[in-house]
């Protein structure tokens, strides 16, 4: 029930300090890290072997910022992604003929077919030998096939959803939390909760926002409380707190693409963690708590 933009401007009181936060929380883990005495050698190393294979050329950015740029523009997301492999192929011919023919002779053999390793690339992932093995480690990585995984926990996770929410167990278990809220505190309290529960319930970040939604709505409107308030909880708890959860499409998704289990990188995701305490916060001190109009009542 509230405005796009509305929206966004009020998550922006409790994300922009978490973020500011995070990032002096970075900063400082870069100070004290303990880094290898040969850290500058091996940047160098990396640097070279980037430059004697891949042809660094602006426009290799362009499939990025159509993907972008498509997703801006709400178009399907299958094509969209077709679309970027598609430009992504038709860059290589026109600037990695060097890096391709090496791909090709590293994954189809001497003298291989171009097109056959360029379906193989896109279904198996893509594979480079640069003489540095950790920058090979790196950038050998990808394909439709290392995404499968994933595709099959987040149907799994989409049929749990379905199962508990047709039982009612989830409505059941948020009906128990409405005697105990007593001021709006608690209640942005109580619908971070409720929206972190559901996330490890279901491990769905979209279940995670629209069944507290449907459970506190009535609530914000009779204690007078503009509907962005509620929105910007659900942010808080609901979508911020989904890559935190291993068996969810987020956490798995964050995890295949980092390459990092969910549990190694979450004692640093300060963002993650410090948004739903910031939003629970302000809601036990009143900052930045938008009452309805009296003409919206």
């Amino acid at each position: 029930g509230s405005d796009l933009f509305a929206h966004i401007r009020h998550m922006s009181w409790v994300s922009g300090p978490s973020f500011l936060i995070s990032l002096v929380a970075f900063f400082a883990i870069g100070l004290m890290a303990d880094l290898p005495e040969n850290l500058g050698e091996q940047i160098a190393n990396f640097q070279i072997a980037i430059e004697n294979n891949i042809n660094l050329n602006p426009i290799n950015v362009l499939p990025v910022v159509a993907l972008l740029y498509m997703s801006y523009k709400q178009i399907p997301a299958l094509l969209a992604i077709c679309t970027g492999v598609l430009l992504s192929v038709v860059i290589t011919f026109i600037t990695q003929l060097e890096l391709l023919s090496a791909t090709v002779n590293l994954i189809s053999g001497e003298g291989g077919s171009t097109i056959k390793t360029l379906w193989q690339v896109v279904y198996d992932g893509f594979q480079i030998s640069t003489g540095v093995t950790e920058l090979d480690d790196l950038l050998s990585r990808g394909g439709m096939e290392s995404m499968v995984f994933m595709v099959w926990l987040v149907l799994c996770s989409m049929m749990l959803s379905a199962t508990l929410k047709v039982t009612g167990f989830i409505e059941f278990v948020l009906n128990k939390i409405l005697h105990v809220i007593r001021s709006t505190g608690s209640l942005i309290a109580a619908t971070v909760g409720t929206s972190v529960t559901v996330n490890l319930l279901t491990g769905d970040q979209y279940l995670s926002i629209v069944l507290p939604g449907q459970m506190w709505k009535v609530e914000y409107e009779k204690r007078g409380l503009d509907p962005v308030n509620m929105t910007r909880t659900l942010e808080d708890g609901g979508t911020v707190t989904s890559p935190l959860v291993p068996w969810g499409a987020c956490g798995v998704f964050m995890a295949g693409t980092l390459g990092v289990d969910t549990l190694a990188y979450f004692a640093f995701t300060f963002f993650c963690l410090l948004n739903p305490l910031i939003a629970i916060l302000y809601g036990y001190m009143n900052i930045r708590i938008k009452r309805m109009d009296i003409a919206t009542r």
